[in-house]
This record gives C-alpha cells, sequence and structure tokens, in this order.
C-alpha cells in the first residue's frame, strides 16, 4: 500500500491489510476511510472485516461505497459532508488510489478554497492522471461552483 499525503493532517492510498491497519494507527492516523463497495473486494479485507480492524485499533472508520462511474456533484458532496465530520489525521482509501484522491481534494477544495486550477495542481503534484481516469472537468468544475451549503 503506497501512501501519499495530502495535507499533513489526510493522506490517500490503495486497500491496505490487517497490518497495515494497525501501523496507521500506530502511526497516528485517527479515520480509516473506505471507498470501495462490497462488490469490489476480490482479495483483501471486507468492509466489514476492515471496520472490526479499525474499531480494534481505535479509529473511526466510514465506509462510504462508490464505484467510479457514480462519482458526480452529488456524490462528492455527500463524502465531504460526512468526511468533514471525521478525526484527522484521515487514511482515505480505495484500489488504487485515484477515487480517494478525487474525494479527498474535492472535500478539500471546498474546506480550504481552491479554484479548480489550485484543486488540479494539487492532483498534478501527487501524481494524478485525472484526465485519463475521465475526472479532470469533474474536479475542476466541482472546485469553481459557488461554495456548498449541507447536503445531509
Amino acid at each position: 500500500m503506497k501512501i501519499q499525503q495530502v495535507l499533513d493532517d489526510i493522506a490517500i492510498g490503495g486497500q491496505p491489510d490487517a497490518g497495515q491497519v494497525e501501523s496507521l494507527a500506530k502511526a497516528g492516523y485517527r479515520s480509516l476511510v473506505n471507498l470501495r463497495p462490497d462488490e469490489e473486494v476480490e482479495d483483501g479485507l471486507s468492509p466489514s472485516e476492515e471496520a472490526d480492524l479499525a474499531e480494534k485499533e481505535g479509529l473511526h472508520y466510514l465506509h462510504f461505497p462508490v464505484s467510479p462511474k457514480e462519482i458526480d456533484n452529488r456524490r462528492l458532496d455527500q463524502f465531504r459532508e460526512l468526511f468533514g465530520k471525521m478525526n484527522r489525521p484521515a487514511f482515505v482509501h480505495c484500489a488504487s488510489g485515484m477515487r480517494a484522491g478525487v474525494l479527498a481534494l474535492a472535500a478539500l477544495a471546498v474546506e480550504k478554497r481552491w479554484d479548480g486550477d489550485q484543486t488540479l495542481e494539487k492532483a498534478e503534484a501527487l501524481g494524478m492522471d485525472l484526465e485519463k481516469a475521465g475526472l479532470r472537468e469533474l474536479v475542476k468544475n466541482y472546485a469553481d461552483q459557488p461554495r456548498h451549503t449541507s447536503v445531509l
């Protein structure tokens, strides 16, 4: 599992295994966010197994299943609202880290008041190819929207 620091208190990456969940807790992370839908998990930890491990390690756990095709403004708003209530430092993961990066950056764009270009610069600095993933315009437009209100 590769960990990429988005900010000092937010990191993204791929699916952790049991030992890595323990390592995240020992490293001072306070929350673990899993974006993988149940049907996507073919090997490794299921969401329920991950939730049990997170609880055992004292981590706040959020399972927010979203497939790449489901990422839209509504899902970004929902994630942003929930993520804003998470204890930090937080580790957000999916299978590879791409969805984790998109959702974390969208939430941070609102929190930090980044515009679309600033948000895309952050994605580029993380090595994220949003164009290839077909998510560049979504991320840019989301960050450029007038500031959002609560959706929950």
